[in-house]
């Protein structure tokens, strides 16, 4: 009796460990960092639609199994980004040089914001293959950024152009998202959006000394000589 009771206490030590071992294998809520949140990717069904969180109970036998499965953490957090777009009108400093002054036809817009993406967005973006790693959502971020105050930057130019009277760094983030085309929230959430340092070039100006320029070497007879290849008045001298 007494040898099977303790045969018994064995066999119950065993399947206790033997339990605790796959609890621990498939326990996953603690491989999370309080800032961050997983995705949890196998072998045997993919992309699990529920994210690991802290705080919350999570257990994949996924994990069971040796290489099926990963869990890929990425931290959330609030991104500040900064964009310096700097260009010049095209040709815009040989016909500055005309005007015998400092004035140039250069353009300068210095974006900043405050970004943020959502777990539901990442995990959007990681089951569309956009992102694989946390330095993989920070290059997005950073790119979605440039995307957007490139996109600002052609309409402010455009309405410049047009003769619209605008003050850029007035404009409001709802403002920025509109001439950027976005009517709807991206992946990538935007709290604040700011202009600053802006400098349009002068387009009536720039405009108005390329066509005076422009008109006279169209009339200009060295001009017309160098353009048409007419060299009348060389056989004139001749006669």
């Amino acid at each position: 009796m007494k040898k099977f009771l303790k045969n018994l206490f064995t066999c119950f030590v065993i399947l206790l460990v033997f339990g605790a071992v796959l609890f621990f294998l498939g326990w996953t809520q603690f491989k999370v960092p309080s800032d961050g949140f997983g995705i949890m990717v196998s072998k045997t069904g993919g992309i699990s639609k529920e994210t690991v969180v802290p705080g919350v109970f999570s257990w994949h036998w996924e994990f069971l199994i040796p290489t099926n499965a990963e869990l890929k953490v990425f931290k959330i957090k609030n991104y500040h980004l900064e964009k310096k777009i700097s260009f010049s009108v095209p040709s815009g400093d040989f016909y500055a040089s005309l005007l015998g002054t400092d004035s140039d036809f250069g353009a300068n817009y210095d974006f900043s914001a405050d970004a943020f993406v959502s777990r539901e967005n990442m995990l959007s973006l990681f089951a569309a293959g956009k992102i694989r790693e946390e330095n993989d959502l920070e290059t997005f971020v950073e790119h979605d950024f440039a995307e957007l105050c490139g996109k600002v930057v052609t309409s402010l130019q455009k309405k410049v152009e047009a003769g619209e009277l605008i003050f850029p760094e007035l404009l409001s983030s709802q403002n920025f998202m509109e001439l950027a085309g976005r009517k709807e929230p991206g992946a990538v959430e935007y709290s604040v959006i700011k202009l600053s340092n802006v400098k349009i070039p002068d387009y009536k100006l720039f405009k108005i000394i390329r066509d005076n320029y422009l008109e006279k070497q169209r009339i200009s007879p060295d001009f017309l000589q160098e353009n048409t290849g007419d060299d009348s008045s060389e056989k004139s001298k001749e006669n």
